[in-house]
């Protein structure tokens, strides 16, 4: 068999192929691929997006399956569409269960749970990865039940100093610990509440927390342009940049209620109950001093002072003289009450001896 030689038509060497013929050179610019088709760019994927948690979701469901079948268990683990995780039940990794409520419990899947009835358990994925994980039921709450005034303040008193605008936008989100302690405070959690994997708006919260949960159409005044803070009664006019929670709280007229301490309490008390008696012994004593002196004086009420002049003060103490020492209290408070308290008593005295 003949073999042939390729030489250059020049010089009549041998030709040395240096590149592949479909090689157009660097920076050309041109496709040369054999197919002649172009390759595609590959998409990146934003993380954030709704799109992509499902999707992440389904992976996850995936690979509990998966996990679940490599550990002898049967096909069918994964949780009934119903039940979510962050929304339906909370897995508290530092005590090692998983919170859920009966009714949702029941909504699992048989070979998602556990055969001992006396000791719940649910399958999860754990750092260790698929395994079964004892239950702690929670209380039931009204799938409908919205977040009333009182739980929506005490959620932003416990996120005030946390950033106003995430990665998410503005969301707040609540981990395991968070939400019993939230419990502690204002009792049963309804399904609208903040969890580690399910946010809520910031704004919604505000709103509510002004009264505005959207039961009578009214959505509420405050909303977000980026990472401004609008007032939609106000045509939509921004209102300030907050950089906390707490300073969006400012913004929108939240005032937060600090909560004083035993001594300080004790301290109050003590103060109040110093000044009720002074104000107790100054108004008898100034009483007595004009029927003594027989001149009209002014005396300190709560609400200002007045003039009590002789005949007034004459009745008036002499009604104290001779009435029980029951009765004697009560109109010792009025004495030294408000104004219109002083009049009443005043007037209910002079019926009693028969003038007006």
């Amino acid at each position: 068999m003949t073999n042939w030689t390729e030489v250059n038509v020049y010089t009549g060497r041998p030709v040395d192929e240096d590149a592949p013929t479909n090689f157009a050179g660097t920076g050309s610019g041109v496709d040369m691929n054999p197919t002649g088709m172009r390759k595609k760019k590959k998409k990146l994927v934003d993380a954030r997006t709704k799109s992509y948690k499902s999707h992440r979701a389904k992976l996850e469901a995936a690979r509990i399956k998966r996990e679940a079948k490599r550990n002898g268990v049967q096909e069918e683990v994964e949780l009934d569409e119903a039940i979510l995780k962050g929304r339906d039940y909370e897995y508290d990794e530092k005590e090692g269960v998983i919170k859920i409520s009966k009714k949702n419990f029941a909504k699992v899947k048989k070979d998602s749970k556990g055969t001992d009835k006396s000791k719940p358990t649910m399958m999860a994925l754990t750092k260790q990865g698929t395994a079964l994980v004892p239950v702690r039921f929670t209380e039931e709450v009204e799938l409908d039940e919205a977040m009333d005034k009182k739980t929506a303040i005490e959620i932003l008193k416990m996120k005030k100093k946390e950033d106003f605008y995430g990665r998410d936008g503005a969301m707040i989100y609540m981990s395991p610990d968070e939400r019993d302690a939230l419990k502690k405070k204002v009792g049963r959690l309804g399904r609208d509440i903040p969890g580690s994997s399910k946010g809520v708006s910031t704004m919604i919260i505000i709103n509510n927390a002004l009264g505005k949960d959207g039961t009578d159409g009214n959505r509420g005044d405050y909303d977000t342009e980026g990472k401004k803070m609008i007032n939609m009664k106000k045509g939509g006019k921004s209102i300030g940049t907050p950089k906390t929670i707490g300073d969006a709280m400012k913004l929108a007229g939240i005032r937060e209620e600090v909560e004083k301490t035993f001594s300080q309490k004790v301290k109050e008390s003590v103060s109040n109950f110093n000044v009720e008696s002074l104000l107790a012994e100054d108004n008898v004593d100034v009483l007595r001093s004009i029927v003594k002196n027989k001149a009209m004086k002014p005396i300190k009420l709560k609400d200002g002072a007045m003039k009590v002049d002789l005949f007034t003060a004459s009745a008036i103490v002499q009604v104290l003289d001779k009435i029980k020492p029951a009765n004697k209290i009560k109109l010792t408070k009025m004495l030294n009450g408000k104004k219109s308290d002083f009049m009443r008593a005043s007037e209910g005295i002079m019926k009693m001896i028969g003038k007006r």
